[in-house]
């Protein structure tokens, strides 16, 4: 939660910062995709699950769009983070599946064709736990946020950045991803 207070505040600083007042030609509408790396770690401790420490990766992909005003932007999207798996110590199953919508605000510094970024907001997430035959389904809302980079090429970008999701009933779920944007 620390480091979610250190991306506002800095987020703040930026869209606060003198040499920002000039017009910025980014504004618009993008549409992006992006894959990564998936890292879940936690514990399988739902009703019908016993306590186990799960800790796994998967290939998982979001798509996404944003709206950009200048130096601050709304992005919002689709997160799948694929389906990690891991044996607890009796050789049973584990996986861990975890999908849902994300809704990000954006502050943006702008260094010629490179966009530096930081983001926080709400990740409305659904999970299935599932241990041998028992799955156990919940769902909630938590806080996200993240930090990457786009280089910008005529309307295409290329993104790379590091997001991480704060799930209640995980200590640590984050994601690196490589991806591209499009300004229409």
């Amino acid at each position: 939660m620390k480091f979610s207070a250190l991306i506002l505040a800095i987020i703040v600083c930026l869209l606060n910062s003198p040499a920002f007042a000039e017009d910025d030609k980014s504004e618009g509408f993008y549409l992006g995709g992006s894959f990564g790396n998936s890292t879940f770690d936690g514990n399988f401790n739902e009703d019908n699950l016993d306590n186990i420490d799960f800790k796994s990766d998967d290939t998982g992909y979001k798509l996404f769009g944003i709206v950009r005003f200048g130096v601050f932007a709304l992005e919002g999207g689709y997160i799948d983070f694929g389906a990690p798996t891991s044996t607890s110590p009796d050789n049973e199953e584990l996986k861990y599946e975890l999908t849902g919508w994300d809704l990000f605000a954006v502050g943006n510094l702008t260094l010629g064709p490179v966009d530096l970024f930081g983001k926080v907001g709400l990740f409305l997430w659904n999970e299935d736990q599932t241990q041998g035959s028992i799955t156990v389904d919940d769902k909630g809302t938590d806080l996200a946020y993240g930090a990457g980079i786009t280089v910008n090429i005529g309307s295409l970008g290329l993104r790379a950045e590091y997001e991480r999701f704060e799930i209640s009933s995980l200590d640590n779920v984050d994601m690196y991803s490589l991806g591209i944007t499009i300004k229409l």
